[in-house]
């Protein structure tokens, strides 16, 4: 691998309100099509979904976001020195990001991480920040070591990925619609993740991925098999090479593009794993 000076990106770390505000009031909005994360954010804040019938949701989200950064400033800056000094000393999973995604300049990126108090740490897919949440800070729950590293490597190869993809689309004249997108990202970082130098840095041992993953099987030259499964086989086996697997990869996503809609559409309808019945059937590439 190569070394420090190599491969580890510059990472600001700060918060942001304003940004902060604009997250909340984007997964809160039926329209947004994550209905899931908008009934886990009121399930966090139970009173927000009754202060949102009283003021609206734009207003709600300003009074609620603003509210916590007034009380909780003190553990708010406590975690940006945590996270700052974690990235500082993650130099052996910036290696390995590099090496399994076959990014020379990763030392020459620039990223942006900003504490959130969402109860799940999302992405800001028209820039380059991404978002870690500190919500189980102010529940009196503290962090793994590293997570916010954990969650970092995830974000950043998502950044990473969609450098690539328009290389291909470039290439090929292609597109992945955003369902497609979303399921390959979050497979391809998960089959990532699940990687040796990962494993022993953050001490797990598996990484499984976003749930809606670990009921998504696929069906590949007559093999059934988890979504990561597949994206460990297809794109990190040690015989295949990165962007040759990576592009043959998402020409089989391309062919099948519409069945990752419905996916994405029947993920977001259920109430309950009992409501994924169909959703469990595997989708044959």
């Amino acid at each position: 691998m190569n070394t420090m000076s190599n491969n580890t990106p510059r990472v600001a770390i700060g918060a942001d309100k304003q940004k902060d505000i604009e997250q909340f009031a984007f997964f809160l909005n039926p329209a947004s099509g994550y209905a899931r994360l908008r009934s886990k954010i009121l399930n966090f804040y139970p009173k927000l979904e009754e202060r949102i019938r009283e003021v609206g949701q734009e207003q709600a989200c300003a009074e609620i976001v603003l509210d916590m950064y007034r009380r909780f400033d003190e553990v708010l800056n406590d975690m940006i020195t945590v996270i700052k000094n974690e990235f500082a000393t993650a130099t052996p999973a910036f290696d390995a990001l590099a090496k399994y995604m076959a990014i020379s300049d990763l030392h020459e990126r620039s990223f942006v991480c900003i504490p959130t108090f969402l109860p799940f740490s999302p992405i800001d897919d028209k820039g380059n920040a991404f978002f870690f949440s500190i919500a189980n800070a102010i529940a009196g729950n503290p962090s793994k070591p590293y997570r916010a590293v954990n969650v970092g490597i995830h974000e950043i190869s998502h950044f990473i990925f969609f450098d690539q993809m328009a290389s291909w689309a470039k290439k090929h004249g292609n597109s992945l619609n955003d369902a497609a997108t979303h399921y390959f990202k979050e497979a391809l970082t998960a089959a990532l993740m699940d990687q040796k130098e990962f494993r022993e840095f953050f001490g797990y041992e598996n990484y499984p991925g976003n749930e809606e993953l670990h009921e998504l099987s696929i069906i590949y030259q007559g093999k059934t098999m988890n979504i990561v499964q597949f994206f460990k086989n297809e794109v990190f086996d040690i015989g295949h090479e990165y962007y040759s697997a990576l592009a043959s990869t998402l020409d089989l996503f391309f062919s099948r593009q519409d069945v990752f809609t419905q996916k994405w559409s029947e993920w977001n309808v259920a109430k309950s794993k009992d409501d994924l019945k169909k959703y469990k059937n595997p989708i044959e590439l």
